[in-house]
């Protein structure tokens, strides 16, 4: 793999003369930015491009060269790397487009091209890419005309599914001073993937960060894997998320659009920092930079009363807290101030404060407090103000090596920006001693990603956990109160079937869905507490049910073909003696002549809150369980969420504390405190069934409703997959 990157010799295939010439740009641009190595041009005609001779018979090319870059029509693509291979080329770019995000049916082009590539053991990066941009070695193979003298060297490397973002990335990295090590440009990923370059660059001495940009994520699983031994930082901006995206990336990457709402859930429970913009990239490296946040409170310390109220509005926004400082400390700031007209909270307003001294102690004192865990600082600056202040703030680099060492003494983050003209604030970033940010609440914004990365932990393996992430584990917890544990699961009073029996009686009927009876069965044998209920086929066993349920009881039409038993008025609910049951009875199975007439009689469980559990079989990630607010309204209000199986109790807090609605899980207006322990067994439970049982697709309970304080399965429906025969 190092080839790719530190390659002693490249032959770039597809050059001419030509002023329209995409190929030779190639070879100007790893010129540009110094590329040692030799480089030889291949072309159809004769000619002479940057001072290098085209060699019009790739048979001509010498042996052993170490990685060729191909930019020919992509029916030709095939030809040429049989060539390579016999010439002993065993790494090529395919920066050529036309595969499948052209023609994704009988593509015979790319089929030519995987067929050599396998032939003579090439690895190759594309198709459709611009490759690798490297400042360690010179090496850039984007063939558009790039001004490489742009480009900085800096400890971030980035994988890039899009050629066009590849370019900005290096050049916006490289403006905002962050710099980069590498940018790969793996495009249509027929070969080598995000995947093969995450598990390079986590060894590569000179990237400390990871970055990706994705359209697609095909081994969403192993992906999870290797970002969950990552030592260093692994942050994804996916794209494709909407039905409008898709479309453009299916003729861009042949990219296929992931549930966004398993990918969400998955990046989180990986540990992987996801962002939305290329600026929040940016921003994520500089705030990457800073020392771990241990906590959520911070202190807010602006030279304007309006910047402090900034930043006291994105602390809150950003889910952090500015305590209160002690009387001691406010007293000893205050005797710094000239006027004595601004009263020392926090957020703190240093407008009455104009000296270095004493903005030095604040941020000194404050930090030392054992209950503050990190610091927004913004200061206005420019060579007036800095003579106001003193020689501290007359040298750039100077001023911020103060906040450096202050924040690498405490071991604690100081979000740093600056209210000042712009060439200012952009020769402050040019320093490059300390991270500074754009603006208030860019700086919070960063400190709260920063936060995410430190409590990263909590999402990994539970034999990787720390003490840490168990204290975060207990204020998840908090979040509603957990009564003892009750294993007391199974409240079924009949089972004909064990659970695997059930399906295994489905697939061999030729069914891909299972009745309601038959889902809670199956669920039932995974201690998810389920409904007490009979089925019934006539008005006598019907009467005997009841009794045996005890009124009041819910009717409900029971057949593996009827999916929505409430809008098909199937549903019959609270009935309280035998006429009542006589009556519905005969309205259901009235509107079921037609199906199988079969009737569930069940106990009418009660309770105001409505939640949904589930499972779905993911093509990407596997496994994947679903939690959230259910009911009718559940399609509506969208409030849920997916962790990959299988999980662990971590996991299910987390998901728990991650939807909208958590708080109804809490004693709120009469209501008793969820009995945690037994939801978060059945989410466990859906996790297993998920690992253990192949055939399943997807299983759907909803709703999971919460009685008393104890949630019950109320519906159910268990898809199987199609069986091929």
């Amino acid at each position: 793999m190092n080839r790719f990157f530190y390659p002693l010799s490249i032959a770039v295939l597809g050059v001419g003369a030509g002023s329209s010439n995409l190929a030779k740009n190639i070879i100007h641009n790893c010129q540009e930015m110094g590329y040692i190595g030799d480089i030889i041009p291949v072309g159809k005609n004769p000619g002479v491009v940057f001072g290098k001779k085209i060699i019009t018979d790739p048979e001509l090319l010498p042996q052993g060269i170490d990685l060729a870059v191909i930019l020919v029509p992509s029916h030709l693509v095939g030809q040429y790397l049989d060539i390579c291979g016999s010439k002993g080329i065993h790494r090529a770019i395919v920066s050529t487009a036309g595969y499948r995000e052209f023609n994704d049916t009988n593509n015979s082009a790319e089929s030519d091209l995987l067929n050599s590539a396998k032939r003579h053991r090439i690895r190759f990066i594309g198709p459709n890419c611009i490759g690798i941009i490297n400042t360690g070695s010179g090496l850039c193979t984007p063939f558009n005309p790039i001004n490489t003298k742009n480009f900085k060297k800096g400890p971030v490397s980035l994988i890039v599914q899009s050629g066009g973002v590849a370019n900005q990335v290096a050049h916006s990295f490289s403006d905002e001073h962050i710099g980069f090590s590498k940018v790969i440009s793996i495009g249509n990923k027929l070969d080598l993937d995000e995947i093969s370059f995450i598990e390079y660059l986590i060894d590569d001495e000179d990237t400390e960060q990871i970055y990706l940009y994705l359209e697609s994520i095909d081994d969403g699983r192993k992906l999870m894997e290797i970002a969950g031994k990552s030592p260093k930082p692994i942050i994804i901006l996916k794209s494709n998320i909407s039905r409008t995206a898709s479309k453009v990336a299916k003729s861009h990457t042949a990219a296929l659009s992931n549930n966004d709402r398993i990918v969400k859930g998955a990046l989180r429970q990986a540990g992987i920092i996801r962002v939305s913009t290329i600026h929040e990239m940016i921003v994520t490296a500089k705030a990457l930079r800073l020392p771990e946040l241990k906590g959520r409170r911070l202190v807010a310390i602006s030279l304007s009363g309006g910047f402090s109220v900034m930043l006291g509005d994105a602390c809150e926004k950003y889910g952090f807290t500015c305590p209160d400082l002690p009387e001691s400390l406010i007293r000893k700031i205050e005797s710094f101030r000239r006027g004595g007209v601004i009263r020392m909270t926090n957020p703190m307003d240093f407008g009455d404060i104009h000296s270095m001294e004493a903005l030095i102690f604040a941020l000194q004192e404050c930090l030392a407090l054992d209950d503050i865990d990190g610091m927004v600082l913004s200061i206005m600056y420019g060579p007036e103000i800095a003579k106001m202040f003193g020689d501290e703030m007359s040298r750039l680099d100077k001023l911020l090596d103060v906040f450096a060492g202050i924040s690498k003494k405490y071991n604690k983050p100081i979000g740093l920006s600056f209210f000042a003209e712009r060439r200012y604030v952009e020769q402050l970033k040019a320093v490059n001693t300390y991270p500074v940010f754009n603006n208030p609440e860019e700086s919070v914004h960063a400190i709260k990603i920063l936060r995410e990365y430190s409590s990263r932990r909590f999402c990994e393996p539970s034999d990787n956990r720390t003490e840490e992430s168990r204290s975060q584990f207990e204020k998840i917890r908090s979040i509603v109160k957990v009564l003892p544990e009750n294993k007391e699961l199974n409240r079924s009073i009949t089972t004909e079937d064990s659970g695997l029996n059930v399906i295994e009686k489905a697939i061999k009927n030729g069914r891909t869905t299972l009745s309601e009876y038959e889902s809670k069965q199956f669920l039932a044998s995974y201690q998810i507490p389920v409904t007490r209920e009979l089925k019934v086929t006539n008005e006598e066993s019907l009467i005997n049910a009841a009794e045996t349920i005890g009124y009041p009881i819910v009717l409900k039409g029971c057949s593996s073909d009827i999916f929505h038993k409430t809008e098909n008025n199937l549903v019959m609910l609270d009935i309280r003696n035998e006429n009542e049951a006589i009556a519905a009875s005969k309205k259901i199975f009235s509107v079921m002549n037609q199906t199988d007439s079969t009737v569930l009689v069940q106990e009418m469980v009660k309770g105001s809150r409505e939640l949904a559990a589930g499972l779905i079989r993911d093509p990407h990630f596997g496994p994947c369980v679903m939690f959230g607010i259910g009911g009718i309204f559940a399609e509506i209000l969208k409030d849920i969420t997916f962790r990959v199986a299988p999980l662990d109790q971590y996991d299910v807090l987390d998901m728990i504390s991650e939807i909208k609605g958590n708080k109804i899980l809490s004693a709120v207006r009469g209501m008793e405190a969820v009995d945690i322990s037994i939801l978060t067994d059945i989410l466990l439970a859906l996790g297993k069934i998920g690992m253990e049982n192949e055939s399943i697709k997807e299983i759907d309970i909803n709703p999971l409703i919460v009685s008393g304080n104890k949630p019950v399965a109320v519906d159910a429906m268990v898809v199987l997959k199609s069986q091929q025969k």
